[in-house]
């Protein structure tokens, strides 16, 4: 997310301060140059973007809007401001359609908030510095080929991590499926159990997102084998 640190030392190429660009406020414009504190009012940058909102100690401080003149990544953001950053609740509206919804911590997405895809991909959980940090719910929307599935569990840097559970949506060619256990970097790794839609179950361990280490595959038709996995491929029936 791009850094808003900025300067008044920057030509301002406008100053409207009566324009409220949707939100009240009581306090009064902004004079037309010098010291803004405890006023509401609007700068546009050199670069084309514009603040619109309070100003506090001459700096965005308090609730205002952002909008940006290159659209290439994003369209506005809506919120809190401290010190010229995106700091406290907002929304940031992204141009291909994205939306995030929650805190933000120094222009990042920071404490608990909801991300919203243009595909309907939908995460809702906590955030550290600008990533998925935390517990956190994760459904993919009908126009994506996980249509359905729903992680709920602990992510770390944007990727699941830690305990989680992920169930199969009935759009999916595994619809009914689900998997309880331990993941690292996105995928299952540690140990876990693996439930079919059939009533087969694998429970035991895993590496990189297949079978590796000790487990048990239990088929409905009273099929067990217990015993070493290395791959995903059953090797033999000694314990590692």
């Amino acid at each position: 997310m791009k850094n808003l640190s900025l300067t008044f030392c920057l030509v301002i190429v406008a100053l409207l301060a009566s324009v409220r660009s949707g939100f009240a406020s009581d306090l009064p414009d902004c004079p037309s140059s010098g010291y803004f504190h405890n006023c509401f009012g609007t700068f546009v940058n050199s670069n084309g973007d514009k603040y619109d909102g309070v100003f506090k100690d001459n700096k965005y401080n308090g609730h205002g809007t952002y909008i940006y003149a290159d659209t290439t990544f994003a369209v506005k953001y809506v919120g809190e401001f401290k010190n010229f950053r995106f700091h406290g609740h907002g929304t940031y509206f992204f141009t291909n359609g994205d939306k995030y919804v929650g805190e933000f911590r120094n222009d990042y997405q920071h404490g608990i908030g909801t991300y919203t895809s243009a595909s309907g991909k939908k995460y809702v959980g906590e955030y550290k510095n600008g990533k998925k940090n935390g517990q956190g719910t994760l459904t993919w929307g009908p126009n994506s080929k996980w249509a359905g599935d729903k992680y709920v569990g602990e992510f770390k840097d944007g990727k699941k991590n830690g305990q989680g559970t992920y169930i199969f949506g009935s759009e999916s060619e595994l619809a009914g499926d689900k998997y309880v256990g331990e993941w690292k970097n996105g995928k299952k790794h540690g140990q876990g159990t693996y439930t079919w839609s059939n009533g087969d179950e694998y429970v035991g361990g895993y590496k990189k997102g297949v079978y590796h280490g000790n487990g048990t595959y239990t088929s409905v038709d009273g099929t067990i084998e217990k015993g070493t996995w290395k791959n995903g491929e059953f090797q033999d029936t000694k314990s590692l």
